[in-house]
């Protein structure tokens, strides 16, 4: 059974089409196709459900799915521990991000890396904060990104802090500084990850009981709706950088920081490239 299959077969279950598979594989549909049907002839069962508009994991696809990913995982790290015999010439580093951070923070910190060792693929994987924990954890990622309340018992290292603000519809016209509890009066929009460690110790901790009437799925929906006068928000600062926006940015009477790591396991740092990009951004 072939690495290339797995990966034929993880990408597939990802995009759940052939042909956008294809793409991303640099490979033929027909090739797609048959990497597939000979998986499942390997195994004895179905992986995949054909649909008229692409195809979704079956049971056994569904059972099957996170060995495969297991098995790609173990491989990858195998092939850097084997590059760094070969002075990490050669190679693939995944990084955990969210959003905000991935624009403000990883240029730089992969640009001092990838001047280094220029031959290294870095690969970055976007998601919210209990995503990229999970990944880290279960090895989709050798490095995150993480805010202090997911970190855990994870080695980490001190990037930045960045410190939440309140936006509001120009509409409402509210003071440039005022107190957290005023979102109990009005409105509030919050993103589908609520409730989180991060969010919910911030109410507890103020006492504040939010009016949550919108739950959506990223900052820039969160950014129209208050745009659109439905209601109050709380997003970090950096989350700001490079959108235009037309509403109301305003301070809070207390302190809300949000502080970010990097960080790893510290089994991790025994892999000479993840080993490198860390000492690399200790610096």
């Amino acid at each position: 059974m072939s690495i290339e299959k797995y990966e034929v077969f993880k990408v597939v279950s990802e995009v759940k089409n052939f042909s956008k598979a294809s793409v991303i594989l640099n490979m033929s549909q027909s090739a797609v196709s048959k990497s597939i049907k000979k998986l499942e002839e390997e195994f004895g069962v179905s992986l995949f459900i054909r649909k008229k508009y692409g195809v979704e994991l079956s049971r056994y696809g569904v059972t099957i799915r996170p060995e495969i990913i297991s098995v790609l995982n173990q491989n990858r790290r195998l092939e850097n521990v084997v590059n760094a015999f070969n002075e990490l010439q050669t190679g693939q580093l995944v990084i955990g991000s969210f959003s905000s951070a991935s624009a403000l923070l990883l240029p730089n910190l992969i640009k001092k890396f990838s001047l280094k060792y220029p031959n290294i693929q870095v690969v970055v994987k976007e998601g919210h904060y209990d995503e990229i924990k999970q990944w880290l954890d279960d090895g989709h990622v050798d490095i995150a990104l993480l805010i202090e309340e997911f970190v855990g018992d994870s080695e980490k290292l001190y990037l930045f802090t960045d410190h939440v603000k309140l936006l509001a519809p120009k509409s409402y016209k509210l003071p440039k500084k005022m107190s957290i509890k005023t979102i109990e009066d009005y409105p509030f929009i919050v993103s589908e990850h609520y409730p989180n460690p991060y969010l919910s110790n911030i109410f507890k901790r103020f006492n504040v009981k939010p009016n949550t009437q919108y739950i959506v799925k990223t900052n820039q929906t969160i950014f129209a709706f208050v745009e659109n006068g439905l209601g109050l928000a709380l997003l970090p600062e950096s989350t700001l950088i490079r959108y235009d926006h037309d509403f109301d940015v305003i301070s809070l009477n207390e302190t809300i920081p949000r502080n970010i790591y990097l960080t790893t396991h510290q089994t991790n740092l025994k892999i000479p490239m993840i080993k490198a990009f860390w000492t690399l951004n200790q610096q």
